[in-house]
C-alpha cells in the first residue's frame, strides 16, 4: 500500500515563514544521529569556506538521541565562532511518520521540512553530509551566481529526466541552493521523493524534483564544478540506514560501511559506539569475497572507485594531517588485500552504483 496519502494529508500547507528578511542563506544539515562523524565532516567543510552570505546553520538529526545532542553541541563550538548554529529536533508527529515509513528518503524529506520551517534567512542550501568542497569560495561563488542569474534553484549537476515528458532541466538536490519562496510555492509533500502523475503517466521523482519539473526551465540551473573542486560519496547514509535496520542490500553496501568505519576512527570516536562491524570482521568479509572469483573481480573494481575517491578527498585540503594519516593507515590492510596501489585515476565524476 502506498504511503503517499499520509504526506498529502499531513504536509499540504507550510506553517508561517520565520524568515526575517535577511539577505543570504540558511544551510540545512540533515545528519544521522547515530553517526556523529558526519557532523565532523560538515563542520570541517564550512570552517574552510568563505561564509560571507551564510546567515545560520541548522543541524537536523534524524533521530532523538540525547547523547548525540550533547556531543553535537561540542562539535559545533568552533563553527559558532563564525556563524549562528542551531540544533533542531523534528516534531513528534514527523518522527512518527518517518519511523512508520522506515526508509532514508522519508527521514531526509522530514529533516529538510523541519529546517525550511525554522529557517530565518530567505534562501536555503541543502548540504549533504558526505559532500566535501575545496577550501575557498565554493559556496559563496555559487550563491552569488544563483542571485546574479535570477534562478530559484542552482545545483551542482543535472538530473536529466527525458523519461518524464522530455524534461531535461532538473538538478540534483545535493549541495543545491534554493529560494525559500520557491520552496514554499508548492505544497510540502510535493518535495518528497515519490511517484507523481505526469502527462506521460506515473513517474518517480527524487526529493524536490517534482517542483522543479513544474517550474519554468529558466528558474532551474546548475554549474558543474571543475574536477578536483569537490568529492561526493553518494548514498553512504542510506546504505548505513538499510544496514542498521537489518537490510544488508548487497556486498557492495559493506564497502561503503567500511568507508564510514575508517573515517570515524580517523576523526576519533569521542567515545561513541558505532554500530558497525569490527576491523577483524571487515577483514574476514573481504577475504570471503576474494574467495569467489566473480565477486572478487567486481568488488576489487568497486573498491578501486571508492578508494580513488578517498584520495581525491585527501587532495582537497579539507582534512588536517593527523586525520589524513589515520585514513591512510585505516585503508592500508584493505589496499593490500584488494590490490589497490594508489592508481592515478580521476573518480570525481564517477558515482559508484
Amino acid at each position: 500500500m502506498s504511503r503517499s496519502p499520509i504526506y498529502r494529508m499531513l504536509y499540504t500547507r507550510w506553517p508561517r515563514s520565520k524568515a526575517k528578511g535577511e539577505c543570504g542563506y540558511t544551510a540545512l544539515l540533515p545528519v544521522p544521529a547515530d553517526l556523529p562523524v558526519f557532523l565532523d565532516f560538515a563542520v570541517e567543510n564550512l570552517l574552510r569556506q568563505d561564509l560571507t552570505h551564510l546567515r545560520e546553520v541548522l543541524v537536523i538529526p534524524d533521530q532523538e538521541e540525547r547523547d548525540y545532542i550533547d556531543l553535537a553541541r561540542q562539535k559545533i563550538r568552533r563553527l559558532e565562532d563564525k556563524v549562528r548554529v542551531r540544533i533542531l529536533s523534528m516534531r513528534w508527529r514527523d518522527k512518527a511518520v518517518a519511523r512508520f515509513a522506515g526508509n532514508p528518503s522519508a527521514y531526509h524529506f522530514l529533516q529538510l521540512y523541519t529546517g525550511i520551517c525554522a529557517a530565518e534567512a530567505g534562501d536555503m542550501l541543502f548540504h549533504d553530509a558526505d559532500f566535501f568542497m575545496r577550501p575557498g569560495d565554493f559556496l559563496s561563488r555559487r550563491y552569488e551566481l544563483m542571485k546574479t542569474e535570477g534562478r530559484s534553484v542552482l545545483g551542482v549537476n543535472p538530473r536529466q529526466a527525458k523519461f518524464v515528458d522530455g524534461c531535461v532541466h532538473l538538478t540534483a538536490t545535493w549541495e543545491m541552493f534554493a529560494a525559500g519562496d520557491w520552496l514554499r510555492r508548492f505544497p510540502p509533500y510535493f518535495h518528497k521523493a515519490q511517484y507523481f502523475r505526469t502527462r506521460s503517466g506515473k513517474s518517480h521523482f527524487d526529493t524536490t524534483l517534482y517542483p522543479q519539473y513544474l517550474s519554468s526551465p529558466d528558474e532551474i540551473g546548475w554549474r558543474t564544478p571543475e574536477a578536483g573542486d569537490y568529492v561526493h560519496f553518494n548514498q553512504v547514509i542510506s546504505r548505513y540506514r538499510h544496514f542498521s535496520e537489518g537490510n544488508r542490500e548487497s556486498k557492495r553496501a559493506d564497502l561503503k560501511l567500511l568507508l564510514i568505519s575508517i573515517l570515524s576512527d580517523a576523526f576519533g570516536t569521542d567515545g561513541w559506539r558505532y554500530k558497525l562491524p569490527t576491523r577483524r570482521d571487515w577483514q574476514q568479509l573481504v577475504e570471503h569475497m576474494l574467495a569467489v572469483p566473480k565477486l572478487a573481480r567486481e568488488q576489487t573494481a568497486y573498491y578501486a572507485k571508492i578508494r580513488g575517491r578517498v584520495e581525491e578527498l585527501l587532495a582537497l585540503g579539507v582534512l588536517d594531517g593527523a586525520v589524513q594519516d589515520g585514513i591512510r593507515e585505516g585503508f592500508a590492510p584493505f589496499d593490500k588485500l584488494l590490490g589497490w596501489a594508489n592508481q592515478k585515476q580521476s573518480v570525481v565524476a564517477v558515482t559508484p552504483k
